[in-house]
């Protein structure tokens, strides 16, 4: 007996996209929602299992201020719910897998905020160098006073050569920025790259900018080179 072949459907990468779903409701607010919702493009109307309207948008990142729009009608209502890329949000668990952070990056007016690298009370910027490698959910800096900076991640020090653990740096990269895989601004490759920019060893004998404090702590002497050297590593991921 043969047994023939049966194809497995393709998975298709659909780019990011979030859904916003509401429906009927008592609110004052219903018609001004409903009317917000038929204006925008990408809207259904469809009939769940008990024959109740569902309004539905599909957003692109770049119609997030629609969302936006239609969310600040609708979020306290119980039909209210929200997919990112097939998942359901639950701002109760995780931040929302990064979307509630997200959120708060287009509240806070997105990019013109630099949102996503001046969280904390502590943050810094050294001129034009951003303080974390990507976000700073990663824990991963390039400045010592938020964080852990990427160079104290010593695995050894053999006679003032510094050995850096790109490897741990990447897996608390990707283990943290993991956490937060819905927000459409994380790119865990560019990341992952700034990271194998960075110098694998520091000899403190021929540093022109390193210095120490104690045995394992390193830190950058001079800002102005420092800033310098790394804008010429990582420049091409910004």
């Amino acid at each position: 007996m043969t047994t023939e072949s049966v194809d497995k459907p393709k998975w298709i990468d659909r780019g990011w996209y979030a859904v916003l779903d509401f429906g009927q409701s008592r609110s004052q607010n219903f018609k001004k929602a409903q009317k917000v919702a038929r204006s925008l493009p990408k809207h259904q109307e469809l009939v769940d299992e008990n024959n109740e309207v569902v309004y539905r948008n599909i957003f692109r990142r770049e119609d997030m201020k629609n969302f936006q729009k239609l969310y600040t009608i609708v979020n306290n209502w119980k039909s209210c719910q929200i997919y990112v890329n097939g998942y359901k949000i639950n701002f109760d668990v995780d931040d929302g897998l990064g979307f509630n952070c997200y959120m708060g990056f287009l509240n806070h007016g997105g990019p013109s905020s630099n949102y996503c690298q001046h969280m904390g009370q502590w943050a810094r910027s050294i001129g034009p160098l951003p303080n974390y490698f990507g976000c700073f959910r990663s824990h991963i800096s390039f400045i010592q006073w938020k964080r852990k900076p990427w160079f104290h991640f010593i695995s050894e020090n053999k006679n003032n050569r510094i050995k850096i653990n790109l490897d741990d740096m990447l897996e608390v990269a990707r283990n943290n920025l993991e956490k937060c895989r819905l927000c459409p601004l994380i790119d865990l490759k560019k990341v992952e790259s700034m990271i194998r920019a960075m110098p694998p060893y520091v000899d403190l004998k021929r540093s022109s900018y390193w210095a120490q404090w104690y045995q394992n702590s390193l830190y950058p002497g001079d800002q102005r080179r420092y800033q310098k050297d790394m804008l010429s590593r990582i420049s091409k991921f910004l």
